[in-house]
Order: structure tokens, then sequence, then C-alpha cells
């Protein structure tokens, strides 16, 4: 299968790629691929939009220099404040990226077991954690636009690239869950809605 009409269909919510995918070889290793892939690149978007967002507060710093004097906060402070965020987001990039993919995974592993658990014993849908895998795998297909943000100065144009692609994930992700296991949309938008939240706020604990 051509991979460039993959992508194409997925972002288009095509009603049959993903039940097509689960008929190809080794489809489950390629989707694990997938999303670390996306992961990873998600990452250094994410890293390279909170560098350029403090590069910004520090060409700005001096006009509302007089605002905060206004304020009470010292601007001394907030340059401190902005210099250490900025040595942070190096850190990162350099040495955060592989066990942030890692804390992904086990997320990932997570919202797996929850809509597993969800479609079995909620929906009582017969189950299979290979489609589910499959689905979430290659639902974050769009993340693969978030390579633009790497190239692109805009601090702006950055922000609606990362809102844009992590909407579009969650309606492929809707997409692939509704037409592997025929669900109907008020369960679909259950299932997504749930299984999304309860894994971030794992991950944020």
């Amino acid at each position: 299968m051509n991979y460039d009409k993959i992508i194409f269909r997925i972002i288009r919510l095509d009603k049959s790629i993903y039940l097509e995918l689960l008929n190809e070889a080794n489809i489950l290793q390629k989707s694990i691929a997938v999303w670390i892939s996306t992961y990873i690149l998600g990452l250094l978007a994410l890293l390279s939009f909170i560098d350029r967002a403090l590069d910004y507060l520090k060409t700005t710093l001096p006009t509302i220099s007089q605002e905060l004097i206004q304020s009470g906060i010292a601007i001394e402070e907030f340059e401190l404040a902005i210099d250490q965020l900025s040595r942070l987001a190096e850190e990162s990039l350099v040495y955060s990226i592989f066990p942030d993919a890692f804390i992904g995974l086990v997320v990932f592993a997570v919202q797996v077991g929850i809509i597993y658990s969800i479609l079995k014993y909620l929906l009582r849908k017969d189950t299979y954690l290979k489609s589910i895998i499959v689905v979430l795998g290659f639902s974050t297909v769009p993340a693969l636009f978030n390579f633009i943000i790497l190239f692109t100065p805009s601090l702006y144009l950055n922000a609606i690239i990362i809102l844009i692609t992590n909407l579009a994930i969650l309606f492929t992700m809707g997409s692939g869950l509704k037409q592997v296991y025929s669900l109907r949309n008020i369960e679909t938008i259950l299932l997504v809605v749930a299984s999304t939240s309860l894994s971030s706020f794992l991950a944020s604990i």
C-alpha cells in the first residue's frame, strides 16, 4: 500500500482505511513505529515552540519593562526567569527526548488499556489489542505536519499548527475506532474523550 495515499486517506477520514491497514503484513510494528516517530517529532516541535516563545519575550522585554515596574516585578528577576527557562528548554532538547518518549509510550499503553476496557466491558464489543494499537498508532499521522514548526520562525503559525494537528489526531482516532468497531457517533466521542482525558491525567501525576 502506498504510504502517501495512506496519509492522505487518514487525514480526510476515509471510511475504510483502518480496516484495510489491519489486513497489511507487519502492521502492528509499523503502527508503533509511526507513533514513536510522530511523538518524537511532536516533542521537538513543542520544545522549538517554547524556545521561540522565550526569545519573543526577550525581544519584547524593553517594551513591557514599564508595565513590569508598575506591577511591582523587578526586570532583573523577569530576565533571570526567562534565561532559566531557556536553559531548561535547551537541556530538554538535548537530554529528555528519549526518556520523554518512553514515558509517552507508557501513557500510550495506558490509553490502549482504557479503550480496550471501555469497548469490551462497557460497550460489549469484540475487542482486540492489535486493532486498537493500529488505530492509535496511525491516527497520529497528522502530527507529521509538526515538522513545519522546525523550519518556521513565526510563533503564531507554530501555535496554530500545534493546535490543528492535536485536534486532527482526535478526529482521526475517532474515525478509526468508529469504523473498526462500528460505533455510534456518541459512543465514538465518549470513547475518545474518556481515553484521552484519563491517559493525560495519569501522565500528569
